[in-house]
């Protein structure tokens, strides 16, 4: 029994001593120091790792982070969308990086009678008009007092009632333009950067793409 301890007790000690020895330990990782030039000598192409300065460290940190975002404006009348024009160009953001979605809104045009001298004047022209079975509504807004015989979505389509009206003895009535045909300009941005973005005017508004 003694005999046999011993020997696991020789067993031990050069098992220890192996694992301990240089040449067999630090193939294995298991040295019990770490000394710098031996980490340095361990690593995949030291040379090839490089400290950044502050000035890129900051740069290359700020081209990470910096999130592009999608605007859009409108609608926008002529000089409104020529307004925002500037302001892109003047923010940096090329004719190339927006788009215009155009749509063209129709005017409107009525047969007109007016301005009349005061309520009274109207009121005998109604009638007037009643008799011969022509239909009336007062005229809006800036046109009073006055009397509207029809609305038009289309300039010929107004004259050509003109005439029909004027065959039936109405003399004085005319065309009038209740609402100029007018273009509605809406603007998008697909890309902007947060720097770009804070240099837009104010006007018009910009909002995030819905």
């Amino acid at each position: 029994m003694l005999r046999l301890l011993v020997i696991l007790l020789l067993l031990a000690n050069l098992a220890w001593w192996a694992l301990h020895w240089p040449p067999l330990a630090e193939p294995l990782g298991l040295g019990s120091e770490q000394r710098e030039p031996q980490r340095q000598a361990r690593q995949v192409h030291p040379e090839r790792v490089e400290l950044l300065p502050p000035s890129r460290a900051a740069s290359a940190a700020s081209g990470a982070t910096d999130v592009m975002a999608c605007l859009e404006a409108g609608p926008l009348d002529d000089a409104a969308f020529a307004q925002a024009r500037q302001g892109m160009a003047l923010a940096g953001i090329g004719s190339e990086a927006w788009v215009e979605l155009r749509r063209e809104l129709p005017g409107s045009w009525g047969l007109y009678m007016g301005r009349f001298a005061d309520a009274e004047q109207q009121k005998r022209k109604i009638e007037e008009l009643q008799r011969i079975n022509v239909p009336s509504e007062p005229a809006p807004g800036a046109l009073a007092p006055g009397l509207l015989l029809g609305r038009y979505t289309d300039l010929q389509q107004a004259e050509a009632a003109l005439q029909r009206l004027q065959t039936r003895g109405v003399r004085t009535a005319r065309v009038q333009v209740l609402q100029a045909p007018t273009v509605e300009h809406r603007l998008r941005i697909e890309r902007v950067s947060a720097a770009a973005r804070a240099r837009l005017p104010a006007a018009p508004v910009w909002r995030d793409c819905r």
